[in-house]
């Protein structure tokens, strides 16, 4: 049975889709999809239910308390992110290289990488070449 797809629903996802490449709060999203700060609590609702569908990724801050999250289409779960300090850009990461990373990681040192939950801190080539 599919999700019923209500016009609040859409622009959320509408609005999860144009920013595939940040991690935000929920109020973030909320701020970006509700007029004049009406529907709020429903949007909290959507993203919990878009975590739940496996569309929505939940990351911790880097503060360790706050929770962020990223839009995927349900598909950030076989990848590992890269995040831009500078920026805050998130960067999708689909290559085979880091198959043979996590082969090694789990023969090796006997450990099981998340890719949803991985994330590899650094420059973006933008500003890198900025500085």
């Amino acid at each position: 049975m599919g999700v019923y797809q209500t016009k609040q629903r859409l622009r959320l996802i509408s609005f999860l889709e144009k920013n595939t490449d940040r991690q935000l709060s929920a109020s973030e999203i909320a701020d970006g999809v509700c007029e004049n700060g009406k529907g709020k609590s429903t949007v909290f609702r959507q993203i919990k239910s878009l975590c739940e569908e496996g569309n929505l990724q939940r990351f911790r801050g880097e503060d360790g308390k706050s929770v962020l999250y990223q839009y995927g289409g349900g598909k950030c779960h076989m990848h590992f992110h890269l995040k831009c300090v500078n920026c805050e850009r998130i960067i999708h990461l689909d290559c085979d290289h880091i198959d043979h990373l996590k082969s090694h990681i789990k023969a090796e040192h006997g450990f099981f990488v998340d890719p949803a939950k991985t994330v590899l801190y650094g420059l973006c080539s933008n500003c890198k070449e900025a500085k």
